[in-house]
């Protein structure tokens, strides 16, 4: 929009310049006003442009201020918030913002109190449908629920556009699946064993945490990444066997939740990496190495 406000501003600054050129040069004072008029709504667009951006850049940082370590946001949609009545008819409760980061879903209602989210981890939610879909007064209107592991289900209702755009990311963050992890790389260090050349701190963001996939194979484990410039796969696989995994004595770094668990991953006794996740993932991830002939000293996580 403040693009829009903005091109529109400037085109109507050079017709202002244009006209007003013309009323002098042919002394012409309803020109001149004309042009004079034109330029107020061309400093109105410019002015409500950088209104818009300034706003935008707000939420930007607002949103920025509450992320994680490791967290990105993937994408922000309107939505308006259902519930299910006594006669089980669907009513809408009120509009909201959905944002979905690589970590969790938040909701937010206008005007976007970000102080106060309602949040769910991406790991809590077992499915989200497409209910209904129904034709509105100007516009197409898609009714999705999302289902979690505990508490009541989540019914959005989002214009077909909002929808579409929304179901990619639904596909590729809110799809479980039963052979990958998300955790959070809080720490590295030593050589990359496939690698040796390349220090496994390029798996962080310049020291900072990052958050990757981790594909639990039969033989060996792979992580993948979302970040802009990928790694290369075939340097990133770790097998099983020269594994050793170890609960982390000290809980998930400042910024993190607090019930998460972290887990110390070494590598041919010479690398190793500390990764942070749900507790659930935590074990998933644990007994995957050791049924694949990882090492371990500890029995619990």
């Amino acid at each position: 929009m403040a693009v829009c406000y903005g091109g529109v501003g400037l085109l109507l600054a050079w017709f202002a310049g244009v006209i007003i050129y013309a009323g002098v040069v042919l002394q012409q004072p309803q020109r001149l006003a004309l042009g004079i008029v034109v330029a107020a709504g061309a400093v109105a667009c410019i002015a409500y442009a950088s209104f818009l951006t300034r706003r935008a850049l707000a939420e930007a940082r607002a949103v920025r201020s509450l992320n994680r370590p490791g967290e990105k946001v993937i994408g922000l949609f309107g939505a308006v918030l259902m519930r299910r009545t006594e006669e089980c008819a669907i009513v809408p409760v009120q509009a909201v913002t959905l944002i979905v980061s690589n970590q969790r879903m938040l909701l937010h209602p206008p005007p976007r109190k970000l102080e106060t989210p309602a949040e769910r981890e991406l790991s809590d939610i077992t499915s989200v449908e497409e209910l209904s879909a129904r034709q509105g007064w100007l516009q197409q209107r898609v009714l999705l629920r999302a289902k979690f592991a505990e508490g009541p289900e989540l019914l959005l209702r989002m214009t077909l556009s909002t929808a579409h755009e929304f179901g990619g990311v639904k596909l590729s963050h809110m799809t479980p699946s039963p052979r990958r992890v998300r955790a959070v790389v809080v720490a590295t260090g030593g050589p990359t064993p496939a690698k040796p050349e390349l220090p496994l701190d390029e798996m962080l963001d310049e020291g900072r945490p990052v958050l990757y996939q981790f594909v639990l194979a039969e033989n060996y484990l792979r992580i993948l990444s979302d970040r802009p410039q990928p790694m290369g796969d075939l340097w990133w696989y770790f097998h099983w066997q020269h594994m050793q995994v170890e609960a982390e004595d000290e809980g998930p770094p400042s910024g993190l939740p607090a019930d998460w668990r972290c887990l110390r991953l070494t590598f041919h006794e010479q690398s190793w990496m500390v990764i942070c996740a749900p507790a659930t993932d935590i074990r998933r991830l644990r007994d995957k190495a050791i049924a694949g002939d990882a090492h371990t000293t500890a029995t619990t996580v």
